[in-house]
């Protein structure tokens, strides 16, 4: 499935970025990458999304759709449980720091995610997000090697390599856009080429700051697409531990 947002969490769930002062243009990629983390998070969220699978790359015929609730605290932790359909409703995802657990009603069972796993869809549910690619742990800790390779008025255009073993990608081109501070477009490599490519398709504005709120993930392998909408999203709310603790987030 592809999955949000979350900001780690899945989150794609992810992805959550405010508007900063632009950078000087002669700033090297990694200053650029540490402010787009260090802007991006507000310290707890809460957001309904939706999820649209459709039936090809050009398509707008929606052949499945999810509709889900994400919780984050901190930059490492993040919750997130399918409310729709009834078929796989129930079905809970945790990330703390470096772990991510996977609940699974129908057998009362975590499963927890790592190496290989990663690259599937999230929760096994279809679709073109992975776990990977709604990690939202800093950029900084996600990838490595970090190359600045085009800039224009409005753009960065940075190269980056995947920090954690076993990822499906060899490279990642992070596009972001200057004015906002966020990265707007993601294109995913392996093998040489062109994967995937995550865009940035709405923002909003949330306390003054500019929100994405949907993102458009591409496979360009598969033909296929997926969308994440954030439909409610509140920031800095009082979130209950147990949410976040790996003994109880499933109970």
């Amino acid at each position: 499935m592809s999955l949000f947002p979350l900001r780690r969490v899945c989150v794609l769930l992810a992805l959550i970025v405010t508007t900063v002062p632009l950078l000087h243009a002669d700033s090297n990629a990694r200053e650029i990458i540490r402010q787009v983390d260090t802007d991006r998070q507000p310290r707890t969220t809460r957001s309904e999304m939706t999820l649209r699978v459709y039936a090809g790359a050009q398509s707008d015929q929606v052949t499945r759709e999810f509709t889900l609730l994400t919780m984050t605290r901190s930059d490492e932790e993040s919750y997130t449980e399918f409310l729709s359909p009834a078929n796989i409703a129930g079905i809970r995802l945790l990330q703390t720091k470096d772990t991510m657990r996977v609940f699974f009603p129908s057998t009362g069972r975590v499963r927890t995610v790592s190496g290989r796993a990663r690259t599937g869809s999230v929760g096994g549910v279809g679709g073109d997000f992975t776990y990977e690619d709604i990690d939202a742990a800093p950029f900084g800790e996600r990838f490595t090697d970090f190359e600045l390779i085009d800039e224009s008025e409005s753009r960065w255009t940075i190269s980056a390599t995947p920090a954690v073993a076993g990822s499906a990608y060899d490279r990642v081109v992070l596009h972001i856009d200057r004015q906002r501070t966020a990265v707007a477009r993601i294109d995913y490599f392996a093998a040489g080429e062109q994967v995937k490519q995550m865009e940035t398709t709405g923002f909003t504005s949330v306390v003054g700051r500019s929100v994405p709120t949907e993102f458009s993930m591409v496979n360009l392998k598969a033909d296929s697409r997926s969308v994440l909408r954030i439909d409610e999203l509140e920031w800095n709310i009082f979130l209950r531990d147990r949410f976040f603790d790996p003994d109880r987030f499933h109970r």
